[in-house]
């Protein structure tokens, strides 16, 4: 089964994935406030790669905490209550929940979402009335009448929403440039989701699911916005994207932070892989560096699953270039190709940020 932390893991890799899509092919101008990517790396005097292999993106005592959490009568389960519908989504627990307090209704909260989102990444898989019918049998079989009431009613309008955003970005912006007018854009759809999100959602539905997202879609196209301002010196917009980034709620900062510290420790990995194309040597490197011998295997392996997920990356590349943009079925094909070569849904993740990369 995927661990908390691994699930804490995608949890966050999807709500930023969903961010990033929100501003399309602005991924390549997200603000990288760590050490710039031509900045040499003193191995000698780094410690942090020790801590790399399997690391969390979030501390999960960060995310999604409240002290005044009500008490819960019900709950859907955290394992399947029966054999996985989905291949896609074998070996993992059920990422969020619905749960119900003490006066019978439906608590709102991000793991509303994250419930609806898990069976939802099987609809490529296995179609989406496959995916909705077993989210209503959830809630059918495990909410009392109230808070089922309310499920269904927050899941036809989470449904509706995410029709309208699939629209939405069927919009692509020309080429990959920043510019007035794409991130006009950007700006005209991010509002019009706002928009539509009051159309469906009650205020405190909204905010419980989508708050974080609005919150971390509106810090990216800000950081955009000082970006593409050329009145500005880059003095004064490293300021003022200092400023928005202490803006952050901590949950986001935190992120944020320990995104920083790995791409430093990434950029140490990868040095150290680039010099050494051997197993033996690279892991001899390893440990000459402070790293223990449990770690220095786990890097190793770390690197033959990456080479191996590059290898796949490329032959499905490959078949995506094939693949005619014009034709009405296009998404769709690239949705099933991303499903016949990617299983584990990290690695589709993975895939689907390469692919904004190269818009």
């Amino acid at each position: 089964m995927m661990n908390k932390d691994q699930k804490l893991k995608l949890k966050w890799g999807l709500l930023l994935v969903s961010a990033l899509v929100m501003v399309l092919v602005a991924f390549k101008y997200l603000p990288q406030l760590a050490t710039p990517d031509n900045a040499p790396v003193d191995l000698a005097n780094q410690t942090s790669l020790s801590n790399y292999a399997g690391q969390n993106s979030v501390d999960s005592n960060q995310v999604n905490k409240s002290a005044n959490t009500p008490s819960l009568v019900a709950t859907t389960p955290e394992s399947h209550d029966q054999i996985e519908f989905a291949q896609s989504l074998e070996g993992t627990d059920i990422d969020g929940a619905l749960k119900v307090d003490k006066n019978g209704l439906l608590i709102l909260d991000q793991d509303v979402r994250d419930f609806f989102d898990y069976f939802l990444s099987a609809a490529d898989e296995l179609g989406p009335e496959a995916a909705i019918s077993e989210i209503q049998r959830y809630i059918d079989t495990y909410l009392p009448e109230a808070a089922a009431i309310q499920a269904h009613k927050l899941f036809s309008g989470y449904l509706s929403y995410k029709q309208y955003e699939f629209q939405l970005r069927q919009q692509p912006l020309e080429g990959a440039q920043l510019s007035s007018d794409s991130l006009q854009l950007v700006r005209e759809n991010f509002e019009a989701l706002k928009n539509k999100r009051r159309e469906l959602f009650s205020l405190e539905a909204d905010e419980a699911l989508f708050g974080l997202e609005q919150t971390y879609q509106e810090f990216t196209l800000q950081s955009l916005e000082l970006f593409a301002d050329e009145a500005i010196t880059d003095e004064q917009r490293m300021f003022q994207l200092a400023e928005l980034e202490t803006s952050l709620p901590p949950e986001l900062q935190a992120s944020r932070a320990q995104d920083a510290s790995h791409r430093v420790e990434q950029k140490q990995f990868d040095q150290l892989s680039a010099q050494h194309s051997d197993d033996a040597a690279f892991h001899q490197a390893l440990t000459d560096q402070g790293i223990s011998q449990i770690k220095a295997d786990e890097l190793v392996t770390y690197r033959q699953g990456q080479q191996r997920f590059d290898q796949t990356y490329q032959r499905y590349r490959t078949a995506v270039n094939a693949l005619n943009k014009n034709d009405a079925q296009y998404q769709q094909s690239l949705n099933q190709l991303q499903a016949s070569f990617f299983i584990d849904p990290e690695q589709v993740t993975q895939a689907r940020l390469r692919d904004l990369s190269k818009k």
